[in-house]
């Protein structure tokens, strides 16, 4: 099971020979192994090249939760955007597996929008899919919606890879606060 879409309980081809073998979502929610992916916007920007008074949300990053504990603890994964001081144009993808939520002034865990999930043994492979897709250059002056450009192209890679579905409506909130 690759992450949170929901699967047919029972199949009139089958005659309900192998329902018995499919997982029942409602296991897989319960499961300590699974790990809940949000996106969540940020008033800082990656760069400050980016920064925009016109965009109320800077950035946004992923952050990867165990289910059990949930976003309410804040602590897991993020996964998200930055650029060093030193070339403020080259955006590369970063993580911080200590992210602690609380700890963070500047993101906004009201506006979180849960993405999917994923199993504990293929957090290492979600880390990769999502350091795999391009990451935009930051133009000066630049063009805006680099970080949700980035953002939208790892959602279509992640619905590509059957973690999640339907990226533009699960991130519709996000995308439209620019």
């Amino acid at each position: 099971m690759l992450n949170g879409t929901r699967q047919r309980e029972h199949d009139d081809e089958d005659g309900g020979q192998d329902a018995g073998k499919r997982l029942n979502v409602q296991q897989a929610d319960q499961g300590p192994g699974h790990y809940d992916i949000y996106a969540l916007p940020s008033f800082i920007p990656p760069s400050p090249l980016l920064q925009s008074p016109s965009t109320f949300y800077q950035s946004c990053s992923f952050i990867i939760v165990n289910r059990v504990a949930g976003l309410q603890t804040g602590l897991g994964i993020r996964i998200g955007l930055s650029a060093s001081p030193a070339a403020p144009n080259l955006l590369a993808a970063t993580t911080d597996p200590g992210f602690f939520l609380p700890r963070e002034t500047g993101y906004d865990a009201s506006k979180a929008v849960l993405l999917g999930w994923v199993e504990e043994e293929r957090l290492a492979e979600l880390e990769e899919i999502v350091r795999s897709c391009e990451v935009p250059f930051v133009q000066d002056p630049p063009r805006g919606g680099e970080v949700l450009e980035w953002l939208l192209g790892v959602g279509r890679r992640l619905e590509y890879e059957g973690i999640l579905s339907n990226p533009e409506l699960l991130l519709s909130d996000v995308l439209q606060q620019r």
